[in-house]
């Protein structure tokens, strides 16, 4: 696919307020990205805590999202409002409409004037900014592509639809109707995609108290 709604267009460089540098295929100019992180999960597999303020190593998932997408010019979390954070919130309707709708809830709360959006489930530990800024790069460095994905190992069944950087038309259009129950990959799957490898322990997620305590001994080794 190569429409203008899947490429979308670059704002003149002084608009641009955010700190990551993404490069737009290779040129070396800037592109402006928000953020949209889902934090509103019912953390079942986790015996019903509420993730986002899990803690590791004395930082809350969301903390630790939050400063993944720092550079972001506009970040929506979708969840319950929470104390203490610059943020604007979402909330799919009704709530517990899955990730699909939840994605739509925060796409659907972005201004509008960006073109490019990172999306990042809040369980995600291992994403850093260094991740965030290779998927964008990955993205505007092919014309094609409407999103680019973070995949470990090479492997399809592994592709992480919540961390990976999107063109803000194509996924807008994407998540229009009725989104309730939906599952991601039916939704997006039919958009011109790319794949970026996981490094490190990017794609490893906080699903169950295994994983908690997996990324706790990993936290306590790299000290």
């Amino acid at each position: 696919m190569t429409s203008d709604a899947v490429r979308g267009t670059h704002p003149p460089l002084n608009a641009v307020r955010g700190t990551l540098t993404a490069l737009n295929a290779g040129r070396g100019t800037l592109t402006r990205f928000s953020a949209v992180i889902l934090a509103g999960g019912a953390g079942i597999r986790l015996g019903g805590v509420d993730k986002a303020a899990v803690e590791l190593d004395g930082r809350s998932l969301l903390s630790r999202a939050l400063a993944a997408v720092q550079g972001a010019e506009q970040v929506v979390v979708v969840g319950p409002e929470r104390d203490g954070f610059a943020v604007d919130w979402a909330c799919e309707d009704p709530p517990g409409g899955g990730p699909a709708a939840a994605l739509a809830a925060g796409v659907e709360r972005l201004s509008g004037v960006t073109t490019t959006v990172m999306a990042l489930a809040v369980d995600h530990p291992g994403v850093g900014q260094a991740t965030v800024e290779r998927l964008i790069r990955a993205l505007w460095a092919d014309s094609q592509a409407a999103g680019a994905l973070l995949m470990d190992d090479g492997d399809a069944r592994t592709t992480q639809w919540l961390v990976s950087a999107w063109r803000y038309p194509a996924l807008r259009a994407a998540l229009s109707g009725e989104m309730t129950g939906r599952a991601l990959r039916r939704v997006l799957g039919g958009l011109p995609m790319i794949s970026v490898a996981a490094t490190g322990a990017e794609s490893a997620d906080v699903d169950t108290p295994a994983d908690l305590a997996d990324w706790q001994a990993r936290l306590t080794t790299d000290m």
